[in-house]
């Protein structure tokens, strides 16, 4: 079995968790507490990324298309990446 090296949030001990384990939670053998496992990446996090991104390009692709040229593109394409990112933080 292939594991990882983590340390728990609230007592600080560090164990090995199993790899399946890696991006979720695992009870710390020590005091038995639920802690997350760092390594891996959460689907929804990546969704949502991926989500912001073509936000993004579309936002650019009617930007550019409205006559507003490359520097109106890029502005008004930042603005959405980030009134998405603020959104996804909320």
């Amino acid at each position: 079995m292939d594991s990882i090296f983590t340390t728990c949030e609230h007592c600080a001990e560090r164990f090995e968790a199993p790899t399946r384990s890696a991006g979720g939670l695992t009870n710390c053998p020590r005091c038995g507490q639920a802690t997350e496992v760092s390594g891996g990446s959460d689907p929804l996090w990546t969704a949502l990324v991926g989500l912001a991104l073509a936000v993004t390009v579309v936002a650019v692709t009617i930007a550019y298309q409205a006559g507003g040229g490359p520097a109106a593109a890029m502005t008004f394409g930042v603005c959405a990446l980030i009134a998405t990112i603020q959104r996804l933080a909320a």
